[in-house]
């Protein structure tokens, strides 16, 4: 679990490792064009000898104000999916019994937030009971973007179920039907301190959030970023983005606002040509082992799907479900750490106050 101000944040994992060839989700590329940055990727986010990415698929939960919001909703149980066989049919996931490691029954999400419409986001949107799709999160309010539902519904009007594997029938227009979507633009409050940010370009309507405190801030980044890989290489576009050139410009502002003003903390070995500010981002949080709680004090937080820096993080054995995110500081960087026994330990970074360092943060990994 992570301490955000008032806010705390989990995640959940539902499937990991997601593995993909490396040519399926970045057209034309292969992973010789990684082996510079084999050490920061294998084994654990490139599979070299097979040619895969690595990755995860995760919810969020975010617990404010009272409110519990779920990001996200996976790819889910019992759900037609032969195209993807790590998708089809699926069953005793133990999503649901992971979601209740952190004490949240269905019943107590208050908000699910849809980033967008692609099957392995909106699958526990809905379960099978008796023979019918319903919602599986009854109490909640399913944000959905304005743009990205009229987007897909006209596909679907003019295909139908020819789209993401047929999800908008099976987990997304049960929602709309039961009456409880909500339909949602760039800029909407969920709740004190957490809006909806536009990041067009995988989907036309795809939709981040952001968490505020203070002057720091949390990104939900969804699906413009899906692996590290895209650290060294922002401009790789995957396959299934629907404007490739808006989904790198997208990415790159991202990664540009997160960066903000100041000098990077370089790390030993930067590769020639290589833009520090991605290249900072990755190797210091691949450097960097922090485990048990972590409370940030300042900077910026940014959390993908399934992705950077939401991307599976494994060591010694042990499978994800971390919490894992970076932040970003203009002043010397305090890590609070807490282990089991509840013991606290701090380490602080001494920099130059004028120098960004980047300080990766992440809750603990469970076995």
């Amino acid at each position: 679990m992570l301490s955000f101000g008032a806010a705390t944040i989990n995640s959940i994992t539902d499937l990991d490792p997601f593995a993909l060839p490396i040519d399926l989700l970045f057209p034309g590329r292969t992973v010789e064009t990684l082996e510079p940055h084999r050490t920061a990727l294998a084994p654990h986010q490139v599979d070299f000898d097979g040619g895969q990415l690595l990755l995860g698929v995760h919810s969020h939960p975010i617990r404010i104000g009272g409110r519990t919001v779920l990001i996200d909703a996976c790819v889910s149980e019992h759900k037609p999916r032969p195209r993807r066989p790590d998708w089809h049919q699926r069953a005793s996931t133990g999503f649901l019994e992971r979601l209740a490691g952190v004490d949240l029954r269905p019943e107590d999400i208050d908000i699910v937030m849809c980033t967008h419409l692609h099957t392995d986001h909106v699958g526990w949107n809905t379960q099978l009971v008796d023979g019918r799709w319903v919602p599986t999160f009854p109490n909640a309010r399913y944000l959905i973007g304005r743009t990205e539902f009229a987007h897909w519904q006209s596909e679907e009007q003019a295909s139908p179920g020819l789209h993401n594997h047929g999800c908008f029938s099976d987990s997304v227009m049960p929602i709309v039907e039961a009456g409880l979507a909500e339909f949602v633009d760039d800029g909407f409050d969920i709740a004190s301190g957490l809006s909806l940010i536009a990041l067009p370009g995988h989907t036309p309507g795809q939709l981040g959030l952001c968490l505020f405190h203070g002057t720091r801030q949390a990104i939900f980044c969804a699906d413009a970023v899906h692996s590290p890989v895209q650290v060294f290489h922002p401009d790789w576009a995957s396959r299934f983005c629907s404007d490739p050139a808006m989904a790198i410009a997208t990415r790159q502002e991202l990664f540009e606002r997160l960066a903000g003003t100041g000098d990077l903390l370089r790390w030993h070995g930067t590769a020639d040509r290589i833009d520090p500010v991605y290249q900072s981002l990755l190797q210091i949080l691949l450097d960097l082992r922090i485990t048990g709680q972590t409370v940030v004090q300042q900077g910026i937080l940014f959390y993908g799907h399934k992705g950077f820096p939401g991307f599976s993080f494994r060591q010694s054995g042990r499978s994800a479900g971390s919490d894992i995110a970076f932040a970003v500081t203009k002043t010397p960087a305090c890590l609070h750490e807490y282990g089991e026994d509840g013991v606290k330990t701090s380490s602080c970074l001494d920099i130059h106050s004028q120098k960004t360092l980047l300080v990766p943060t992440r809750g603990p990994i469970h076995a």
